[in-house]
């Protein structure tokens, strides 16, 4: 079901999607940026993820440059402002602060990058091609080196690869 553009008080894009569960009951509150302040549904002077992790800000990984030892060239953004907002002044101030956002994120979730869900089917095709790619490495290093009857051994294993490979084409 699509989300509703338009915010359910007033006439503005809808950006916040609040759900809550109560009594097994599912009720969800589209709005703008605006009217969860207006209508006191949150609060930013009681809540705020950099208090949280303001510890984590301050102390990057070894080495790195903490977001308070420097302005971002873009916009001017400092670490007091973020500590203020709650979030970054543009673009440019990820890659800025790369080495302190890095570190935060990853405190955050497990790991820092995406990997998204891929289909199993893909998964083994990539897998697949990636040993016989190997494989092709080692044969050449083996006919180079006149290494004929390890040569003819790792051919047939490339052989049998092809043939699995061509079957999860023909599934798919």
């Amino acid at each position: 079901m699509a989300r509703p553009e338009q915010c359910s008080g007033c006439t503005k894009k809808t950006t916040i999607h609040f759900t809550q569960i109560i009594n097994n009951k599912v009720h969800k509150l589209d709005m703008c940026e605006d009217c969860p302040l207006k209508k006191e549904i949150i609060d930013p002077g009681n809540f705020s993820l950099t208090e949280i992790f303001k510890a984590d800000i301050a102390k990057p990984e070894s080495g790195a440059l903490t977001m308070g030892d420097a302005v971002c060239e873009t916009c001017g953004f400092s670490q007091v402002e973020f500590e203020k907002r709650g979030r970054l002044g543009c673009p440019d101030c990820y890659t800025h602060f790369e080495p302190a956002v890095r570190s935060l994120i990853k405190d955050m979730h497990y790991g820092n990058t995406h990997k998204g869900k891929q289909p199993q089917i893909a998964v083994q095709r990539v897998d697949l091609s990636n040993r016989m790619s190997d494989l092709k490495k080692q044969l050449d290093g083996a006919v180079e080196t006149e290494d004929f009857e390890n040569a003819a051994t790792i051919r047939d294993q490339i052989i049998e690869l092809e043939n699995q490979l061509n079957k999860l084409t023909e599934v798919s």
